[in-house]
């Protein structure tokens, strides 16, 4: 009698379970009738942060650009998340993003999506929605893919920061051409070169200008929020290269010499 019951248990929550799926495919979003509504790309939108002139803050001489892309789309009903998809070039796709929906919205309405950290080439997008139920997501059909292309970065300004395998006495010799700073619009500023740069100071060529490390007294220390040391600097120290960055979220890693 209690193994009839078990059986009887079991069979019927295989029918609830398919059931659920079956109104999970046909209701929410389906495997094939209603993927998330059709993908829509702002490419390569732009955050200006502005560069004053020395001295002169009413005067801005170039601006910082930070790209983005912005994906829109439609929500389905039922949907309780979200998952996008990205490829870049030729790669596969890869889930960047987990979007969970904490309030019930209309079926239609738009969501956003923003994906920063791009690099020029070409982006592919997908976005599939999902239901929980009992712990785990069931996904619906991916959408369509959506590209667009982003542009490359751009380097701004240029400074020789080299010294040799000597530290320069402070404020009293020009720099070497060594080791040189390059500053993109994007943020990103990228020391390479060969040699060591121990303290890396002196004579910056195009400002006429003899104190400590030129990004600093020109208002880049504002715009840069990486910095990349690339093999070969070898650097015997870097302390005071870049104290004074204050948007900078992490300490570049380099090879001591």
């Amino acid at each position: 009698m209690l193994v009839e019951r078990r059986r009887i248990v079991f069979i019927l929550s295989v029918i609830f379970f398919i059931a659920f799926v079956g109104v999970l495919d046909s209701d929410v979003y389906g495997a094939k009738k209603t993927p998330p509504g059709k993908v829509k790309i702002k490419s390569a939108s732009q955050t200006k942060i502005p560069i004053y002139k020395y001295g002169e803050s009413g005067e801005v001489v170039r601006y910082i650009i930070k790209q983005s892309v912005q994906l829109k789309w439609k929500h389905v009903k039922n949907a309780d998340g979200y998952v996008v998809y990205r490829k870049y070039k030729k790669g596969k796709y890869k889930a960047i993003k987990n979007i969970k929906l904490k309030e019930a919205k209309a079926a239609g309405s738009i969501l956003k999506c923003t994906t920063p950290q791009v690099k020029k080439g070409k982006y592919y997008f997908k976005i599939a929605a999902y239901k929980l139920y009992a712990g785990k997501k069931y996904y619906g059909k991916k959408s369509s893919a959506k590209g667009t292309y982003v542009k490359p970065k751009k380097a701004i300004k240029r400074w020789n920061i080299g010294c040799g395998s000597k530290s320069t006495i402070y404020g009293s010799a020009k720099a070497k051409k060594n080791v040189k700073a390059t500053l993109y619009n994007n943020g990103e500023l990228i020391i390479s070169g060969k040699g060591n740069a121990q303290y890396a100071r002196g004579y910056v060529e195009d400002d006429n200008y003899y104190d400590g490390m030129p990004w600093y007294y020109r208002y880049y220390n504002v715009s840069i929020d990486k910095v990349t040391i690339k093999k070969g600097v070898a650097p015997k120290s870097i302390d005071g290269w870049f104290y004074d960055l204050c948007k900078l979220k992490k300490t570049p890693k380099y090879r001591q010499a």
